[in-house]
């Protein structure tokens, strides 16, 4: 029996976890769950009784900062402790995604495209772009997001200060070995990409710390300068090659709402993202128009 590892970083919102948990649990499926350290209140022992088919890991270990490194050290932490039991396929979620399709569905398609990697590669990024986010020095990053209006005012006129410096004084991060490449950071990649991926932990950490935002530049760059590129599975750019229904047209990314439900559940799309409890109208139509279909 082939068997899935389902990766998830949470970190609010967990009535949406909830129904993702639940939509995921199947016997064919194990589950990985990192919950920011951030979260004061979070009840293991409930979400660990939601499954009944699954095995179910939640850590609380790494405090994730939006822009900064520590969103690649959560991907690997969740990667290398699910690769030690060598599955078929590794998916990437965060806590507001949802599955769109039954597990049935999901593992008959990637028997079918079995080998396939599903990653999202962005088609039209200008190289300054990207290398803006590897090339420079970001001393400062937990602030972008930060509640104290002087934090987040300070890191981002520090940074761009900084910025200007290094260049004046052409100091630059970039390996010249590579061609570097953006996505989003979603992915549903195979054991053997997880490995190759995993044995390069010290070049990531070498090549990307201080950098910005490379949670969606990391992966991308590893498999475009490998092998496994031609191993991408090109699908209908609507869900970016990664088997994710993401709307960046109408938002940053769009919440989906009640109004939403039928496009997505007759899209070609896997997984959707994202949704929030103020709209957890959908997030419950989904979930039981999917466990209708079992």
């Amino acid at each position: 029996m082939k068997k899935h590892a389902y990766l998830i970083i949470a970190h609010n919102d967990f009535e949406i976890l909830e129904n993702l948990i639940i939509l995921l649990d199947d016997m064919r499926n194990d589950i990985y769950i990192h919950i920011d350290v951030k979260v004061k209140k979070f009840d293991f022992e409930y979400f660990r009784r939601l499954v009944k088919k699954s095995r179910i890991e939640i850590f609380k270990k790494i405090n994730v900062l939006w822009g900064g490194t520590t969103q690649i050290d959560v991907e690997l932490f969740l990667l290398e402790h699910a690769s030690k039991n060598q599955y078929d396929y590794y998916h990437l979620l965060s806590g507001v995604d949802l599955p769109l399709k039954s597990q049935d569905y999901i593992h008959q398609f990637f028997d079918k495209n079995n080998g396939k990697e599903f990653i999202n590669f962005d088609e039209c990024v200008r190289n300054i772009v990207i290398e803006k986010r590897v090339k420079y020095y970001y001393f400062f990053v937990g602030g972008y997001r930060s509640q104290n209006l002087f934090y987040r005012y300070f890191t981002k006129i520090f940074n761009r200060i900084s910025r200007t410096v290094q260049n004046i004084l052409g100091i630059s991060k970039i390996d010249e070995g590579y061609v570097y490449r953006k996505g989003s950071q979603w992915f549903s990649i195979t054991h053997s990409l997880a490995k190759y991926v995993l044995d390069q932990r010290e070049n990531i950490k070498r090549n990307y710390r201080y950098s910005f935002c490379c949670d969606e530049v990391f992966l991308q760059t590893i498999v475009y300068n490998s092998p496994f590129f031609a191993m991408v599975k090109r699908i209908d750019e609507k869900y970016n090659n990664a088997l994710r229904y993401i709307d960046w047209e109408h938002g940053n990314p769009y919440v989906f709402k009640s109004s939403d439900f039928n496009n997505l559940i007759k899209s070609k799309a896997l997984f959707a993202r994202k949704f929030n409890v103020e709209n957890i109208d959908v997030v419950k139509k989904i979930t039981q128009h999917i466990l209708n279909e079992l």
